[in-house]
């Protein structure tokens, strides 16, 4: 399978990670005509996905309401249903959980008291400084470009030698799906990869066939004046807008540290090896240790450094969950070949590649502590300042994908024979605290009264077109 890299857009396929500082605006679109002309003098410098940038990316995305706002015909078809829905509404919040301090109603942004978002533009630099000054050339712009500013939100990369931190201490981004192609890229997510970790393409990018062997569901307008959209598959009429695109989820995540080294100093008492078997159960929450290095391959100690080690699985090295707990956040996010109800390991890999997802999360907020060493986070006054990750996700189908894993897999409180027991880093706790099980030998150890440790402030689902899609809304 050939994927057509230059219309793709950057971010889709590559994680920027040579550019450490990047800012998200999220604007809205008050006069269509002078935002189609302003975009369409954009449109040279907007990344695809061909090369990997040094210097800058641009990419951009659009909410349903900021494609209806630009004139997509009502008549096109295939558009995701919960894509048009939005994430926010009585029945979304029910499936993502996002309920109690999760709730829409006191979100930042995206909420439904806030003002309309309409696009996403993804601004990428090598500094923060640089990142900055691209977004304060564009900022300047927007008054004559007819687009208000909703919200800027601020990012960095938590840079630690070949990996990043998020604000807990733990490496982040590892353990990506592979994309299966025959592009001849060998980096990100086109890298080849063993066959239990590489996913059709048609799971994140429209237009190829996905895990069940067919095209996913695509936006098709009914006509074309722009010239430049391939034809609708199959010889169906009219014209494919979603070739090459993907639907692109946003969450802003807050992240309570202090809450969650005390809880987890508390659960694990004063001992002689206090801080050891603190970071040892932090480990076991997420699935990995510090280093990012999986407990399925390193249940005893963290070997250190930096470590993305993906070769694994748990059927054959871990099946009864002493490593790595069954409720660990690794194992819940991607089962690999665990999935109890499947059958056998074969099946649950069937299975697991049916909801992947392809992650660009990126820190926001100061450090706690500079060194992101968790015996130092643990003791670490709280200086009350909001620190967390802009968590984005690509996917094909949100509905088989994002909102699968995060109501399924992430949330369900019996995921593979739990028991009252929910995704211990990203579950609300509508209840009160809650129950974290660790198998081991000769017992198994259950940690109570565990407290949210991450709150939802934002979010918003995105359309990510492909370049030529792009130059079709911006035609209309």
């Amino acid at each position: 399978m050939t994927l057509e890299l230059d219309d793709i857009q950057g971010l889709l396929v590559r994680d920027y990670r040579l550019l450490d500082g990047a800012i998200y605006l999220l604007l809205a679109i008050e006069h269509p005509p002078a935002a189609r002309a302003w975009f369409s003098s954009l449109l040279p410098r907007v990344t695809g996905a061909r090369a990997e940038p040094a210097d800058e990316a641009i990419n951009v995305a659009f909410t349903s309401a900021g494609l209806r706002t630009l004139g997509l015909d009502p008549r096109t078809t295939g558009v995701s249903l919960d894509f048009i829905a939005g994430m926010t509404g009585p029945r979304r919040s029910r499936i993502l959980g996002d309920h109690g301090a999760n709730d829409p109603a006191g979100w930042l942004w995206g909420g439904p008291h806030h003002p309309a978002i309409h696009l996403l533009l993804m601004l990428f630099a090598p500094t923060d400084e640089a990142a900055a000054g691209l977004a304060n050339t564009m900022r300047s712009m927007l008054p004559a470009a007819g687009l208000r500013e909703v919200r800027i939100l601020d990012t960095h990369l938590n840079r630690f030698g070949p990996g990043v931190k998020e604000h807990f201490g733990f490496h982040d981004g590892i353990a990506q799906p592979a994309l299966a192609n025959d592009t001849g890229v060998e980096e990100g997510v086109l890298a080849r990869d063993r066959p239990e970790n590489t996913v059709a393409p048609g799971e994140f990018v429209l237009g190829y066939p996905n895990e069940f062997g067919e095209l996913p569901q695509s936006p098709i307008v009914p006509a074309d004046p722009s010239g430049v959209l391939p034809p609708a598959p199959d010889g169906g009429p009219g014209f494919d807008l979603g070739r090459n695109g993907s639907y692109l989820v946003f969450r802003q995540l807050e992240q309570h540290v202090t809450r969650f080294w005390g809880w987890v100093r508390q659960a694990v008492g004063d001992g002689a090896h206090a801080t050891d078997d603190a970071i040892r159960l932090a480990s076991k929450l997420f699935g990995r240790w510090p280093s990012g290095a999986p407990l399925v391959l390193h249940p005893d100690h963290d070997p250190g450094g930096f470590s993305a080690a993906n070769d694994f699985g748990y059927a054959r090295s871990d099946a009864t969950g002493v490593a790595c707990p069954f409720g660990a956040h690794a194992r819940r996010a991607n089962p690999r070949d665990s999935l109890a109800r499947a059958g056998s390991a074969a099946a649950s890999l069937v299975e697991s590649r049916r909801h992947r997802l392809i992650r660009r999360a990126r820190a926001y907020g100061p450090p706690l502590d500079l060194s992101l060493d968790p015996a130092k986070l643990m003791v670490a006054p709280d200086d009350g300042r909001p620190r967390g990750l802009h968590f984005l996700c690509l996917n094909g189908d949100l509905d088989r994908q994002f909102q699968f894993v995060q109501s399924t897999w992430i949330r369900s409180p019996v995921f593979n024979g739990q028991y009252a027991s929910p995704d211990p880093i990203l579950s609300e706790r509508p209840d009160g605290p809650g129950l974290f099980v660790a198998q081991g030998q000769p017992v198994r150890r259950r940690f109570q009264a565990m407290p949210a440790v991450v709150t939802l402030k934002g979010g918003a689902y995105f359309f990510l077109p492909g370049l030529r899609g792009l130059r079709h809304l911006l035609w209309m």
